[in-house]
């Protein structure tokens, strides 16, 4: 995006592209609602610049829909592609607010701001993502193929929902296979 010379048309898009994906959410009222206010909080900051405050709406913004995508709550590439666009006003922010704050410098210290929310969540978010998917890989070492109840046993801490959205990313990536339904359904390693 070029913020520079059409920033409010291009805010404007990508909040109605959040409008358009929340609005098919599947349940998730709640966090539905959360995401258009921050879209929308964001959208307002950015007439006619943006300040900082708008850093911490976008990392809001971001968690929840990490949140909805491990809800399921709509096709995961969706929520994927707003974080995408949304890191990518975050960093526009990030690289104008030394010129806009001056002599503020408690609130950016070497051209980072602080920011409570974000980034650093995100990051951990996708850590946890990163170890359980590689904890249920290894739970194949020792057989061909998994029931849910032996997945879950592995992991005391993590809701079989959680479990089940981890599975079905393995599956999008083509590393696990799932066969069969219910009760009887078993994940299979691909080789």
């Amino acid at each position: 995006m070029d913020f520079n010379k059409e920033n409010n048309k291009e805010i404007r898009k990508l909040t109605a592209a959040v409008f358009r994906v929340t609005e098919n959410f599947r349940g998730g009222r709640i966090i539905r609602d959360k995401i258009q206010e921050k879209a929308l909080n964001i959208f307002a900051k950015s007439n006619p610049h943006f300040d900082n405050s708008a850093l911490k709406d976008i990392g809001i913004l971001n968690n929840f829909l990490n949140l909805a995508k491990d809800l399921n709550l709509t096709k995961s590439i969706n929520c994927e592609i707003l974080i995408v666009e949304y890191e990518r006003v975050l960093k526009y922010i990030i690289s104008i607010l030394p010129e806009k704050l001056g002599s503020q410098k408690n609130i950016v210290k070497n051209n980072k701001p602080k920011v409570a929310y974000g980034n650093n969540a995100i990051k951990n978010q996708n850590e946890k993502l990163a170890a359980s998917r590689k904890k249920i890989i290894g739970l194949f070492k020792n057989k061909d193929k998994l029931r849910m109840k032996e997945i879950s046993k592995a992991f005391p801490d993590i809701t079989s929902r959680t479990l089940r959205n981890h599975l079905r990313s393995l599956i999008d990536d083509g590393l696990v296979y799932n066969e069969g339904k219910g009760a009887g359904s078993v994940y299979i390693l691909k080789s």
